[in-house]
């Protein structure tokens, strides 16, 4: 099942979103961020997408509000768990 569900929003997310010009970079990796956050077992890509929305220009403190949002709006398990690959992430930059 995780390679069904992998396979449709990898397609949906790079196909559909990052192929159209309707969101700019921030937008799409806070898009990307957050159904990565939301689904179990997406953690590799996670800490990718959150070193690209450092890349792209988000702060840190634009991070930790998307992952309060998430856990208002899908669920404290996995906000909590996208607030310690976030941590990670700071963690590996801040030593670089």
């Amino acid at each position: 099942m995780h390679l069904f569900i992998y396979i449709g929003q990898h397609g949906h997310l790079f196909g559909d979103i990052f192929g159209r010009d309707n969101l700019d970079f921030q937008s799409r990796e806070i898009a990307t961020i957050s159904a990565l956050a939301s689904m179990a077992g997406f953690n590799p890509q996670l800490q990718s997408h959150f070193n690209v929305g450092f890349n792209v220009g988000l702060t840190q403190a634009e991070m930790r509000s998307l992952t309060t949002v998430l856990e208002l709006k899908v669920g404290k398990k996995e906000a909590d768990n996208a607030s310690a690959v976030l941590e990670k992430v700071m963690a590996a930059r801040s030593q670089k």
